[in-house]
């Protein structure tokens, strides 16, 4: 149902914000620096509103119904189907919570270019296809056993943690949620998921 409904749809809708949206298409005002600060603010909107929901998922009278499927699998390693293999709900919410971390983005850019600059800043195509295109195989990465790293901002380990002790690291790309509320654990290599 996944790949057949709710990808298109998503895909649709996105292809809909780009054509209807004031991103900045130019490449004259466009910098690695600023394309690196746009996909971080991105990943910082999308797991502010993403590790909340996700952490409702886990509540008992939610858990059975719409996220106990994801977790049967409780070692991913199967990257992209391990990664969609959740109720259509749960998959159509967190690929939403894209479309709204991009509006959030354009919204605050604009309303800051003109505190800041007198003008509107907007979000460049190029820090939208970056955010897609790493939400992708950061997610993907996230039900695999490769040991992917980005000090002090992604770590595949991190959602093994999750998926080892369900109650920790409800972040799906960044855990500065997790660790503001408490809720992050580091990934410890020789404890199973019994001894966590």
């Amino acid at each position: 149902i996944n790949r057949f409904i709710v990808a298109p749809t998503y895909f649709c809708h996105m292809a809909r914000l780009i054509q209807q949206s004031d991103f900045d298409f130019s490449l004259t005002i466009f910098t690695p620096v600023w394309a690196l600060a746009q996909c971080l603010a991105l990943f910082a909107i999308y797991d502010s509103v993403y590790t909340p929901l996700h952490r409702l998922a886990h509540v008992r009278s939610v858990y059975g119904w719409i996220h106990k499927h994801h977790h049967r699998q409780l070692v991913p390693f199967r990257g992209t189907y391990d990664a969609v293999n959740e109720h259509p709900l749960e998959l159509l919410v967190g690929a939403y919570i894209h479309v709204f971390a991009l509006r959030t983005m354009q919204a605050g850019l604009r309303i800051a270019g003109h505190w800041l600059v007198g003008f509107d800043l907007h979000v460049h195509i190029l820090a939208v296809g970056a955010f897609l295109a790493a939400s992708v195989v950061m997610g993907s990465l996230n039900h695999t056993r490769v040991d992917v790293n980005v000090p002090k901002v992604f770590s595949v380990r991190d959602h093994d943690t999750h998926h080892r002790v369900f109650t920790t690291n409800y972040g799906q790309y960044t855990m500065w949620i997790d660790k503001l509320t408490g809720s992050y654990q580091p990934y410890c290599a020789s404890a199973s998921a019994k001894e966590q």
